[in-house]
């Protein structure tokens, strides 16, 4: 009876360590504006990440991204790795000693 007990006690902590995982994974989804370009980022959950921008309407540029663990990210296709932190409605991103901070578009 103890080792099923200690069994589904390792089982639960799994489960909801997998799940907070998720949420910062899933917390980066969706449209973020940066305020001071316009520019428009959108994640989406098939891991493709489209970029357009205020100044040439009607264009954007896509790509591929893929999660490297629960706080970085990389654009494929190029060099670009950017760690990521997500705060209510507000996603910072850093890259070689740079950041960048986005709105959620709601």
């Amino acid at each position: 009876m103890k080792r099923f007990t200690k069994i589904t006690l390792v089982v639960l902590v799994a489960a909801v360590l997998l799940a907070s995982c998720a949420f910062n994974r899933n917390s980066l989804i969706g449209s973020w504006k940066e305020d001071s370009s316009g520019a428009i980022l959108q994640f989406s959950m098939d891991g493709k990440v489209i970029q357009s921008s205020p100044d040439a309407p009607g264009s954007y540029y896509a790509n591929g991204f893929q999660f490297l663990n629960d706080e970085t990210i990389t654009i494929l296709g190029t060099q670009n790795v950017f760690t990521f932190k997500v705060e209510g409605d507000t996603l910072t991103l850093y890259a070689q000693g740079q950041s960048l901070t986005l709105t959620r578009v709601k």
